[in-house]
């Protein structure tokens, strides 16, 4: 699952939704005044209701994509399922009501009302219900204070979900059925709290979506942890500094460390690949020290004080086993296919 496109999915989702609830309180707020009302009755009557018809379509599209973006979690799926059900009976309620206006028809006038007071009250109390749900998962017993948090985080939203669609749909029964265009005012109240959850929720959406946007920080690096001889950084203190690098894992390992050295604790190494460091002393020791036997023949025996990295024999360096020249291999892990470094840092 793709979390930060579920994430953006809901944001569009209550973006829409805080149109739709600007929409429906438009409707209610033209009960208010009579003039309003006749424009509602004539020409308005085929621009508010189609309007909140297509934004539950453009609602719909986005709980089907949010199914798919969730992997079909049964939640989603009842979500969705209910979404589909009340989009078709309002688009059937504007429809007739349509059909009502143009063929002057009582039926249509009457019936478009009662299909949007049972739609938004069969709304209301499946929010109602699943607040119930996620409360008895949180008063599962043993389960742990993070699931227990989210779930009565959802709660709360299906709670404010539920009374405000339990305000609309009493505004609706009195305004339309009852005639009683005072409590207009009611459902012009729960269509403002609608758009405020509705842009909240949009707006703590698009800073998640920004924040799983971010790029994820490097993973440490792994260390060879290395120290000098006591005896040996007093006579000989150079430095040299190697890079090494797992290509299996993509993971690089830098060591600095004074040579020559002896190493004092193993090297966390990858699972699946070997590293190999190479320490070579740098030019400036070999031009400093080399030129003198008294100094080559002191350090050699400052080499032989330290078993840890005692010399390897090998054609190119057996000439020069115990001056600066000599190299010496430090294995990490012993794998069957050592590693090769990928670069040398002097």
């Amino acid at each position: 699952m793709n979390i930060r496109q579920a994430v953006v999915n809901h944001r569009n989702d209550q973006v829409v939704a805080a149109v739709d609830s600007g929409v429906i309180g438009t409707i209610f707020s033209m009960f208010t005044n009579e003039g309003m009302l006749n424009w509602l009755d004539g020409l308005g009557h085929f621009i508010l209701f189609p309007l909140a018809a297509g934004l539950s379509f453009i609602r719909l599209g986005f709980a089907f994509r949010q199914a798919q973006l969730e992997n079909y979690n049964r939640g989603i799926v009842v979500k969705t399922i209910v979404e589909l059900v009340s989009t078709l009976a309002i688009a059937t309620a504007v429809g007739g009501g349509i059909a009502g206006s143009i063929l002057a028809s009582t039926v249509f006038a009457l019936a478009s009302p009662i299909i949007f007071t049972a739609v938004l009250g069969a709304k209301a109390l499946f929010h109602l219900g699943t607040a119930a749900y996620f409360l008895g998962k949180s008063n599962v017993p043993g389960i742990d204070n993070a699931r227990k948090t989210r779930y009565r985080r959802t709660m709360v939203g299906h709670l404010k979900g539920a009374f405000i669609l339990a305000l609309s749909t009493v505004a609706v029964g009195l305004v339309m059925l009852a005639a009683q265009p005072i409590f207009a005012w009611l459902g012009l109240g729960a269509a403002v709290l609608g758009v405020g959850i509705s842009v909240h929720n949009a707006y703590k959406a698009h800073r998640q979506a920004n924040q799983l946007a971010q790029p994820v920080a490097p993973a440490p690096a792994h260390q060879l942890v290395l120290a000098p001889a006591p005896a040996m950084a007093r006579r000989a203190p150079v430095r040299a500094r190697a890079v090494a690098s797992a290509p299996a894992q993509g993971v690089r390992a830098r060591v600095v460390v004074p040579a020559p050295v002896r190493a004092v604790a193993p090297a966390p190494a990858p699972a699946d690949a070997a590293a190999t460091v190479r320490l070579v002393a740098p030019a400036r020791a070999r031009a400093a020290v080399a030129p003198s036997p008294i100094a080559r023949r002191d350090y050699g025996n400052l080499l032989n004080q330290s078993p840890d990295l005692a010399p390897v024999r090998s054609p190119s360096t057996e000439t020069t086993r115990h001056g600066l020249f000599t190299r010496r291999r430090a294995q990490i892990a012993p794998q069957a296919a050592p590693v090769k470094p990928s670069a040398f840092i002097l």
